[in-house]
Formats: structure tokens, C-alpha cells, sequence
């Protein structure tokens, strides 16, 4: 892994790199193209540019069906956390209920199947 391209230039692969238990190595990090998202950077990975470091539950259906391919079970965690806000006088809307409840039910099932963070 230290000697393939990786993708997006950002503090996540020393991140990642850490929690692997790899620190001290400098990862070789692809300077020549910066992803600002990661459904981006799966399309740079799916064409081959380099490995890409996704969330795995969003990518669930890719790394199923073999496009992408979860090399390690490894998941490191920023300690940063999203945040689902909205008006308080709108917390009873239809669109924004159901909006939630699936959000939460998605973070339970990568929770429990090991795909992802809570966080």
C-alpha cells in the first residue's frame, strides 16, 4: 500500500495509516489531483487511478457486487461528527421524518455489520 497511488490528498490516509498500526511511514499520497468528495474519488479507483479511502457504507452495493474491493477491515475514525439539523418548527415533517429514520437506520446496519462509524 505504501507504494501504490492513493487518492485524495488529506490528513484521512495518515489517519487510516495509524489505525493500521503503519505510523512513521509516509504514505504516497497522489499530488497531481485533488478529490473534493468521495463519489469522486470511487469513480478515480473504479478506472483504476489508485486505491481510494471511502466510507465503506456508502459504498456497500460496489464492494458487493466486486467493483470496489475492501482491502483491509481496518476503519479509522476522525472523531469529527455530522450533524442532521433543521428547524425545530419542521422536526414533525413528513419529508424530514422519513429523511431520519432512514439516516439512523443506515448508521445502525454499518454499526452492526462492522461497515462503518457511528460517529
Amino acid at each position: 500500500m505504501l507504494r501504490l497511488p492513493l487518492l485524495r490528498d488529506d490528513d484521512w490516509w495518515r489517519a487510516w495509516f495509524k489505525a493500521a498500526g503503519v505510523a512513521g511511514s509516509e504514505p504516497k499520497i497522489s499530488s497531481s489531483v485533488f478529490f473534493n468528495t468521495q463519489i469522486v474519488v470511487s469513480q478515480a479507483a473504479l478506472a483504476g487511478q489508485g486505491v481510494a479511502l471511502l466510507t465503506p457504507a456508502f459504498f456497500a452495493p460496489d464492494i458487493k457486487a466486486g467493483r470496489l474491493v475492501q482491502l483491509f477491515n481496518v476503519i479509522a475514525r476522525s472523531g469529527d461528527s455530522l450533524w442532521l439539523v433543521y428547524p425545530e418548527e419542521r422536526q414533525n415533517s413528513r419529508k424530514i421524518c422519513v429523511f431520519r429514520d432512514w439516516l439512523l437506520g443506515e448508521v445502525r446496519r454499518s454499526v452492526q455489520t462492522g461497515l462503518g462509524s457511528a460517529s
